[in-house]
């Protein structure tokens, strides 16, 4: 029997996502999401923290509008990297790969279409002046 490994998580960013320096063409973020906790005659919601991935085509495209306090749903699946450092300690760090993802909405804190205009303008995917998405625009 094939083991499973497949991770479905709705959440929040925490920042805004980093093109990573070191491995071209990876995209690093990190999400936020709640899961409840009983605690005597009640429940707490407790945050929980996943550092995740995106690699290809995909990630040029969805980089512009992953602004901190987006939501977003991923399906994905789990790696651990593993290394020694620099003390012969080994060490290692779970992070998940996303093979498919979805912005939900927009961030808290913005207007999610004056923010994703103004990241794709930053990004030079549309021009100042316009008002409206090109036609070809992935989503």
């Amino acid at each position: 029997m094939q083991d499973m490994n497949s991770v479905f998580i709705i959440g929040r960013l925490t920042n805004n996502a980093e093109w990573d320096a070191n491995v071209n063409g990876k995209l690093n973020f990190c999400m936020a999401y709640n899961t409840t906790k009983k605690e005597s005659d009640s429940y707490k919601d407790e945050g929980n923290f996943l550092n995740l991935s995106l690699w290809g085509k995909i990630a040029s495209s969805i980089a512009p509008r992953m602004i901190k306090g987006t939501q977003i749903a991923i399906i994905g699946h789990l790696k651990q990297n593993r290394w020694t450092n620099k003390e012969g300690k080994q060490q290692s760090k779970l992070e998940v790969i996303v093979d498919s993802i979805q912005l939900l909405g927009s961030s808290k804190k913005s207007d999610g279409t004056a923010a994703t205009v103004n990241a794709l303008q930053n990004a030079g995917l549309v021009s100042e002046d316009s008002n409206s998405f090109p036609e070809d625009m992935f989503f």
